[in-house]
């Protein structure tokens, strides 16, 4: 995730500091002429978010920023940034905002830095069934840890969800070497002067969808076993949309619990979930565990591509599909398949989701065209895989023509910090097109 400003705007935002040590200048959003406050940029335009510089409702002065969303979704997000310089030694940032909350589902205050990020405050509804954000002005405070080797730092106001956020008094400082990191998770409101008490946020029980899981075999082949999830009451019209997932390691049946979760809590309700079973075609420490005609193994009887069309065939003998509406999701060794069979000449996936993967352009479909296609690739930078094949990726596939982002998480391989959280955000932006709402 990269926020890009120029260097002008970098060097201004470093030369003028507020001289009570803010790192961010203007962030009271006072001065400004037209329609923006000096020294912030605005995110990309969003159908559904109003970015306004606000008149007459502030914590102090007569400026905030404030972000609606009136769309029920959750992506894209979008907000207002500021970049500012830094001599790259590191340190602990503290943040700190006053935020008025109305109904405000999910909004944060990010901090990037190179290809990487934290959410310093997150301001909303962590879970599901948890109330919304809603309250007068409050003050949340937070302490970021920025590694070494970093020359410029971006806060950005963030809007995820519906509902209405406005930010005044922003600051960044650094902080003591000893000052505790937060968990963005764990930061609460504190009244501003003058200001209502905010609700303390009582989570409410969880409540998972309901699934069948049936454990099936095409034409009652071994080899093509996979697990259909199906979301209980009636389908959709014209059917429903199905999202095929690949495992990581094995690729094996041991998965079904956690693609099970997946199925249960991540994804929008109306979604059925397949989980095809990796065959073993053979034993070793080189074993392909998807192997593809771009990556064929010598055993194999078939590839992961008439694998995944076989068990989408069974599939739509037993429900509506809505046609388009199919996406793969895969991460691990199960990222490669995801990318080759999403860019497919006559694929039936509109969108994949590739997480924690390489790329490989050597093994995919040469000079594929890839227009209304949709791909979320999701990489920690503290991965062992380097995040140049999730950048390469990102390249390639929008130079064919699709639409692709590249999110980031902290923690290193596997399903580490927020990134499951981020498996149903990445589903409903391949799911979000202009045609529907």
């Amino acid at each position: 995730m990269r926020i890009k400003m120029g260097f002008v705007a970098i060097a201004l935002a470093s030369a003028c500091l507020a001289q009570d040590g803010n790192l961010l200048r203007n962030g009271t959003f006072e001065e400004g002429k037209g329609r923006a406050p000096e020294a912030w940029t605005k995110g990309p335009r969003v159908n559904g978010i109003a970015q306004l510089w606000a008149k007459g409702v502030a914590a102090g002065g007569e400026r905030s920023l404030r972000l609606r969303r009136s769309a029920r979704r959750y992506w894209p997000k979008t907000g207002w940034s500021q970049t500012f310089a830094h001599d790259g030694s590191g340190g602990k940032l503290r943040i700190v905002a006053s935020v008025k909350a109305d109904r405000a589902y999910k909004g944060v205050v990010d901090v990037l830095y190179g290809n990487q990020h934290t959410w310093a405050i997150y301001i909303g509804a962590h879970a599901d069934g948890d109330p919304p954000a809603d309250h007068d002005w409050a003050r949340y405070e937070s302490v970021v840890e920025i590694p070494r080797g970093h020359r410029s730092i971006t806060v950005d106001l963030q809007m995820w969800g519906p509902g209405s956020l406005w930010f005044d008094d922003v600051r960044a400082e650094w902080a003591e070497d000893d000052a505790q990191v937060t968990d963005a998770a764990g930061v609460r409101p504190v009244p501003l002067a003058g200001s209502d008490e905010p609700p303390e946020p009582e989570r409410a029980p969880e409540t998972p969808k309901t699934v069948t899981v049936e454990d099936l075999l095409v034409d009652g082949d071994r080899d093509k076993r996979y697990f259909l999830m199906t979301p209980e009451g009636d389908a959709p019209e014209p059917g429903r949309p199905v999202l095929v997932v690949l495992p990581g390691g094995d690729g094996s049946a041991d998965f079904r619990a956690f693609v099970e979760t997946i199925a249960r809590r991540h994804t929008p309700a109306d979604f059925a979930i397949v989980q095809p079973v990796a065959p073993v075609w053979r034993s070793g420490d080189d074993r392909v565990v998807w192997p593809t005609r771009g990556l064929p193994d010598p055993d194999m009887a078939f590839s992961t591509e008439e694998l995944v069309a076989a068990i989408l065939a069974d599939v739509r003998a037993r429900m509506d599909v809505d046609d388009d509406r199919v996406y793969i999701m895969g991460w691990s060794s199960g990222g490669p398949p995801s990318y080759r069979v999403a860019m497919l000449p006559d694929s039936p996936f509109a969108g994949a989701f590739v997480a924690m993967s390489v790329f490989k352009p050597e093994h995919l479909p040469r000079r594929p065209k890839l227009g209304g296609r949709r791909f979320y690739i999701l990489h920690s930078p503290d991965d062992f895989i380097r995040m140049s094949f999730p950048q390469r990726a990102r390249r390639e596939l929008a130079r064919a023509g699709a639409e692709v982002t590249l999110e980031t998480y902290a923690g290193g391989h596997g399903w580490q910090g927020d990134s499951v959280g981020r498996i149903g955000e990445a589903v409903e932006w391949l799911d979000t097109r202009p045609d529907r709402p």
